[in-house]
């Protein structure tokens, strides 16, 4: 019983997760950050500054703090299929869960500097913070390349294990996973090569496996296989 409500808050948690990816699915170019101007920047150091950061510095970590637990209850969910390869799954899901709030703490670095550029007025300070600015916008890139790069591998476990089912639905899961992972693989392989591609559809992509994973969980008993 407990292990069944543990599953059906968790399919919950995955809707969270699709809605987060929607939400969040318009992502910085790390080209185009390249190529900001001061004043650019500036003015995003206003749209930063205009955002609550209180209250939305509580709000960004539930995604992270969802994703963990969505990540054991997955492992759960698949451990019997194949033991080894669903550890490797946890571990990975862990590891992107780790990098994610990692991401989240500079990102609210950003705005704190944010917070003061439109605190102060006087010239020398402001153009130090808008240097700071571009190191932080930096380390947030860094970071969402992690980030990536970490969705890929969790993806694709999560993904080849859904499918070890005789389940349509699971099987479909599987099918979106492994999908997403490959359309990330594309993103990066694009970014590298500098080509011109819409990062939003590839973004919010693994919010529709999310989704169906959130009814696969909802349907789970503790007997599962």
């Amino acid at each position: 019983m407990t292990e069944r409500l543990f599953y059906r808050m968790n399919a919950l948690f995955c809707l969270g997760v699709a809605a987060n990816f929607f939400w969040s699915a318009e992502l910085w170019d790390a080209r185009a950050l390249e190529r900001l101007s001061e004043e650019d920047v500036e003015h995003l150091l206003r749209q930063l500054a205009g955002g609550g950061p209180h209250l939305l510095a509580l709000v960004s970590y539930l995604p992270v703090l969802l994703m963990i637990s969505l990540m054991f209850a997955f492992y759960l969910y698949l451990h019997r299929r194949a033991r080894y390869l669903s550890l490797l799954a946890l571990l990975s899901g862990t590891l992107l869960s780790g990098i994610l709030l990692v991401r989240q703490v500079s990102g609210h670095q950003l705005t704190s500097v944010a917070l003061r550029f439109v605190a102060t007025t006087e010239y020398t300070a402001r153009l130090e913070l808008v240097q700071e600015a571009r190191r932080l916008l930096d380390l947030h890139l860094l970071h969402g390349l992690l980030v990536n790069r970490a969705s890929i591998v969790a993806y694709a476990l999560y993904g080849f294990l859904f499918q070890k089912s005789r389940y349509l639905l699971e099987v479909l899961v599987g099918s979106l996973f492994l999908l997403s992972a490959v359309l990330l693989l594309l993103a990066q392989v694009m970014a590298s090569a500098g080509g011109p591609l819409d990062r939003s559809p590839i973004a919010s992509f693994p919010a529709f496996a999310f989704i169906l994973a959130a009814v696969v969980l909802f349907r789970a008993r503790a007997d599962e296989e």
